[in-house]
């Protein structure tokens, strides 16, 4: 397995800036692109659409990892987005607009 490096870790920040919350809004809002791995913290920082990828051109096992990672983040993004002492009430992630994209064909 290659190492991780630095930056390429994609994770919800423990106390994100307005910006970061913005940029983490838009991407959960949105149902048409997702952000690359390598990106992540400069979408973060920037919410470039340099650091996407429109949805439709990745792959089903991409868009299924792209879940699963949303989905282990739910409680994060839900702190960070909702409330900070929080956890992500039943049915929320799922009533987004990307995880639906992501589960469409």
């Amino acid at each position: 397995m290659p190492p991780i490096l630095p930056g390429s870790q994609r994770i919800v920040p423990l106390h994100p800036t307005q910006d970061e919350l913005d940029h983490l809004r838009r991407m959960l809002d949105q149902g048409e692109w997702w952000v690359t791995r390598h990106a992540w913290r400069r979408y973060l920082r920037s919410g470039s659409s340099d650091c996407t990828v429109p949805i439709h051109r990745i792959g089903r096992e991409q868009r299924v990892a792209a879940h699963a990672w949303v989905s282990q983040q739910r409680h994060a993004l839900y702190r960070a987005l909702e409330d900070p002492q929080g956890i992500a009430p039943e049915g929320w992630l799922e009533s987004l607009p990307l995880a639906k994209a992501l589960l469409s064909d």
